[in-house]
């Protein structure tokens, strides 16, 4: 498992990056494309964590396969 400083540094170099190569204001512009990635996760991981058994394999889920997506990084 990965721990909270490492994840913070990959986005520290993720972010020094961008700022290289783009400038100040692609950083602004990746850090809400960020935002958006982690409230759409957030959305659509609750909505998954919501369905029955027989949902999950309607769509071709396992419980195994929810219960991999559901303990990502709302990031990922």
């Amino acid at each position: 498992m990965t721990s909270l400083t490492s994840v913070q540094n990959n986005l520290c170099v993720e972010q020094t990056k961008v700022i290289n190569e783009h400038g100040l204001d692609n950083l602004v512009s990746h850090f809400f494309q960020v935002l958006k990635k982690i409230h759409h996760n957030w959305h659509t991981r609750r909505q998954l964590k919501a369905l029955s058994d027989y949902a999950l394999k309607d769509i071709g889920l396992t419980k195994a396969d929810a219960f991999e997506e559901l303990n990502k990084p709302l990031w990922k």
